[in-house]
């Protein structure tokens, strides 16, 4: 039985479609016992998608350029990849 979960939020960043982040956090996983065997959940924000003609993101508030929207869209893909092959 799995006493505890972890939540781990990801949002749109300009590092998006790289895992290299979430992979750093799940490595540190083997610093505290257990906490691999942990039930994980990984809750993915949403994103609006500005204007093809708007320069201005403004991550924290969700509000990102298509390119960006896409690249998030990719790193959301990879990341579930990694989890079904047990690579994240």
């Amino acid at each position: 039985e799995k006493l505890l979960t972890v939540l781990i939020q990801t949002s749109p960043l300009p590092s998006h479609p790289s895992t290299a982040l979430l992979e750093a956090l799940f490595r540190s996983f083997d610093r505290v016992d257990g906490l691999k065997e942990a039930h994980i959940i990984i809750l993915a924000d949403g994103c609006e998608c500005e204007e093809e003609t708007s320069s201005t993101e403004n991550f924290k508030h969700g509000t990102v350029s298509p390119e960006t929207r896409a690249n998030y869209k990719q790193h959301l893909q990879l990341l579930q990849e990694k989890i079904v092959n047990r690579q994240a």
